[in-house]
């Protein structure tokens, strides 16, 4: 049995892998013995041929969970033999689970193991939510988390956080624990929800655009000093110049300059859109890319060293 998660929207697309694992422990083996995951980045075609090949112990079945898999070298290098090996390993036996990571579909309309993973029976796509969708999002998860929530101050807070559903949870969890039972107002959305971030990841978007790097510097310093966890802070902004890129290039593409054109081709909230739009023009595709590159290069220093956040975020706005 294969299983394949791709998409853009990495919240709900990690939402759908916890609930795969967490029936899995609860069903077959709540002991995890038998459920391994592979980084599909680093893994060589032994470390998933090993894994797939090895039969569940004291359990019915084994689950294999490989991430990235297209992310990395292996499978443009290995593809055949990828394929050649799940079709013999995928069995009522093995369960095995693609996840993929904001999957560029268009670039690998052609790939072969992308093409075979298409066509299995459960594949689940996660596209961008619309705005009204995002607005049912907000307050099915108000509801989830035991909570309520005013119409006006769902809308608002659409407006705050576009689609980012992983910004959007945060700020969910701390509306709640301010609202203390009562419904949740326009009011505490105003008060509590981070327009100042999105100020601040413009302004330093700007900053790193201009290579200010007293500014740049000034800003992350004041949410990290403010309780923001890196990771969150590097979350928001790698969203955000992943949004200018995609305006940009429609931009350069020459086909539409209008704001609302763009928030309908890239499923963004037209507030976000406007914005973005607006900020877009101010950069070369390159400049994008280049601050894009920075912030992928603390994000994964910081998942792999124990070095003093602020510090590193400074090294690397110095450079």
């Amino acid at each position: 049995m294969i299983i394949f998660l791709f998409g853009a929207d990495t919240f709900r697309s990690r939402q759908k892998l916890k609930e795969i694992k967490d029936k899995f422990l609860r069903e077959v083996d709540s002991s995890g013995m038998n459920m391994q995951t592979l980084d599909g980045k680093t893994a060589d075609f032994f470390m998933i041929e090993n894994s797939l090949s090895t039969m569940p112990f004291l359990a019915k079945k084994r689950m294999v969970v490989i991430e990235n898999l297209l992310a990395g070298k292996l499978h443009s290098k290995n593809a055949k033999q990828i394929i050649d090996l799940l079709q013999k390993k995928s069995t009522k036996e093995t369960i095995i689970v693609f996840w993929e990571g904001e999957l560029d579909e268009a670039k690998f309309k052609k790939n072969d193991i992308f093409l075979f993973l298409k066509k299995e029976k459960y594949q689940y796509v996660f596209s961008p939510l619309s705005s009204r969708e995002i607005q049912r999002w907000i307050a099915g998860k108000v509801t989830e988390s035991r909570g309520s929530i005013e119409p006006i101050a769902t809308a608002y807070l659409s407006d705050i956080i576009g689609n980012d559903l992983w910004f959007a949870d945060s700020e969910i969890t701390k509306l709640i624990m301010f609202a203390k039972g009562r419904a949740i107002t326009m009011l505490d959305v105003k008060t509590l929800c981070a327009q100042k971030l999105e100020e601040n990841i413009f302004l330093l978007t700007d900053a790193l655009g201009q290579k200010n790097s007293k500014l740049a510097i000034k800003l992350i310093h004041e949410q990290l000093s403010g309780g923001m966890p890196a990771t969150e802070l590097l979350h928001k902004c790698l969203w955000h110049i992943k949004n200018l890129l995609a305006i940009r290039s429609i931009l350069d593409e020459g086909d539409t300059k209008d704001s609302y054109a763009i928030a309908q081709t890239l499923s963004l909230h037209p507030f976000v859109a406007k914005k973005g739009t607006a900020q877009a023009k101010n950069f070369q595709a390159n400049e994008l890319k280049n601050i894009f590159t920075k912030l992928v290069r603390i994000d994964g220093i910081i998942k792999t060293s124990r070095m003093n956040t602020e510090v590193l975020f400074d090294l690397l706005v110095m450079r």
